[in-house]
């Protein structure tokens, strides 16, 4: 990855933050983000992740790191779908309890992330297409 490569990225990023913390009311929350250019995947199952969310919601903070690399290649709609997914984490992850190592509870906090993810999405496209029309 060449240090265009990695700040063009990162600049798409930053301006999914703008448009998303705001819109979503996540400009209360201490919102940090780690640009990992090395791709250190930690593995969840079998899926790699591109992206992770770890929260600390009492404290309201959160920090997502992104696997640079792996996300060099995605297109725009890609790359905000994941970063969308991930802020849902924030919202979600207070409701996380795991009892006995349950990671079932984890699963759940996965679809629900991902439905919430193509909801707002989804709305996004149909505020755009009412503008336009």
């Amino acid at each position: 990855m060449t240090d265009a490569e990695f700040e063009g990225l990162k600049s798409k990023l930053m301006a999914l933050d703008e448009m998303w913390c705001e819109t979503l009311g996540l400009r209360w929350w201490a919102l940090g983000y780690v640009y990992d250019r090395q791709g250190k995947k930690p593995s969840s199952g079998t899926f790699s992740e591109v992206a992770r969310c770890d929260v600390k919601w009492w404290r309201k903070v959160a920090v997502i790191t992104f696997d640079m690399p792996a996300l060099l290649k995605s297109p725009d709609d890609e790359l905000e779908k994941v970063f969308v997914h991930e802020l849902m984490h924030i919202f979600l992850h207070e409701a996380r309890e795991l009892d006995n190592g349950d990671s079932s509870v984890f699963k759940h906090e996965e679809r629900v992330a991902t439905d919430l993810t193509s909801a707002f999405l989804w709305l996004k496209e149909s505020l755009t297409k009412d503008k336009e029309a």
